[in-house]
């Protein structure tokens, strides 16, 4: 194993978080807010109390102006980041969680199918099974084969492929007829696939493409956080995120990582852990 487990929850969480460094791809705080929120929610029970969850996203909802509320599902696929996280090493659980989870919203079938791509994306990086140059044709047998998603996946495919430039993504990303936010998963993974061993690439391509930025900017550095870690995400950004205090959500997020593993392995505090000594026979 290249990284310890721990480190790739690190990694991803803090990746998620990135996007806060670039002025054009801050998230909603609502939908930062309702990510600390699942986490949180996981952390204490286990599991994701649905009605809890419920409602913690009205609140998410009414503080939300009309126009944001066009960018929900970018805020959604951030927000669901815990879910992932927690039930990432039980495929079925993983994605009967996320369904129950999404019942929420009212979504259309290929709100669920990129879901589902960005879910077994992580689930796969952060046990060591993320293969970048199968994993678009490995994902696509999910699906329906002339299914939305299907066709976005082969498009990513040619991409990677071709070795596409990134002002001619740009340019399709800008004129796709494509919803915004299901447009940001494909876009986050091509950045993703295109430069899987180098984050700071990955990240910074997400941060010039796509008409949401910000969602592509935070499940680009979740997915190349995981699969990379913590030690992966460049020593600059560390620093920039760790001092930034604009928003109380990115303080308590970038710490939920530990906090959110520790949950998953059965010990609630990780720092109370008591390290283990071996004292020298007399």
């Amino acid at each position: 194993m290249r990284y310890s487990l721990l480190s790739r929850f690190r990694g991803a969480v803090l990746g998620a978080a990135v996007a806060r460094i670039w002025e054009n791809s801050k998230l909603l705080p609502q939908w930062e807010t309702l990510a600390v929120f699942a986490a949180e929610n996981l952390i204490q029970k286990g599991q994701l109390d649905l009605e809890e969850w419920k409602n913690a996203y009205k609140q998410a909802v009414n503080s939300t102006s009309i126009k944001e509320k066009e960018r929900e599902w970018a805020g959604a696929a951030y927000a669901i980041l815990p879910v992932i996280l927690f039930f990432h090493e039980d495929d079925k659980k993983m994605l009967s969680m996320l369904e129950q989870t999404l019942g929420v919203w009212e979504y259309a079938s290929c709100v669920r199918d990129w879901i589902i791509c960005l879910a077994v994306a992580l689930a796969q990086a952060l046990q060591e099974k993320l293969n970048p140059a199968s994993f678009i044709p490995e994902i696509s047998t999910y699906f329906q084969e002339n299914s939305q998603v299907s066709m976005q996946l082969l498009q990513v495919q040619t991409w990677l492929e071709e070795g596409l430039c990134l002002e001619a993504i740009k340019e399709w990303a800008q004129h796709s007829e494509d919803s915004a936010q299901y447009t940001s998963i494909a876009l986050a993974l091509y950045c993703f696939l295109s430069t899987p061993e180098d984050m700071r690439v990955s990240v910074m391509r997400a941060a010039r493409i796509g008409k949401e930025p910000s969602i592509t900017v935070a499940l680009t550095g979740a997915i190349s956080g995981a699969y990379n870690s913590i030690y992966g995400i460049p020593v600059a950004w560390r620093s920039q995120l760790r001092h930034l205090n604009t928003n109380k959500a990115v303080a308590e997020i970038i710490q939920l990582g530990e906090r959110l593993f520790a949950a998953w392995c059965g010990a609630y505090d990780i720092s109370a852990i008591t390290t283990l000594s071996v004292t020298c026979p007399r």
